[in-house]
């Protein structure tokens, strides 16, 4: 992590270097923690670095994909791509998780896929058109 930006130096390769060394050096896999892929990905959203924080959040739901909360920040960064098809795949497919989980971020993810949905329509019917 650098101290300037609070980033893992080389995003997500570094991150991944980094535990993939940690690995060989204790002698046992050691993967990159859920919560530290998923905050990586809202650091790099909240800086605009939109393309980057939508390849965090791919592999976060690579690495974890029985993840409602995977699935659910993958949406946040499509939908802030403009990407909102997609955002709404994977905000289903949080609640799908989160439903067979009983995950208690349920009523956030389904608050999301409200959202996109609502941005798609406003998108295809923009106010004063026909």
């Amino acid at each position: 992590m650098t101290l300037k930006t609070g980033l893992y130096g080389g995003g997500l390769t570094g991150m991944e270097q980094h535990y993939r060394e940690l690995s060989e050096r204790f002698g046992y896999p050691i993967g990159i923690p859920e919560m530290t892929i998923n905050i990586l990905g809202y650091q790099l959203l909240s800086l605009k670095r939109v393309p980057e924080a939508v390849d965090v959040f791919e592999r976060y739901a690579q690495l974890y994909p029985e993840s409602a909360n995977a699935y659910d920040s993958l949406g946040e960064g499509l939908e802030a791509a403009g990407k909102l098809e997609g955002a709404a795949q994977n905000f289903k497919k949080a609640i799908e998780l989160g439903t067979k989980s009983n995950d208690e971020s349920l009523p956030q993810f389904q608050q999301h896929l409200e959202r996109v949905a609502k941005a798609a329509q406003a998108a295809e019917h923009p106010a004063g058109k026909n």
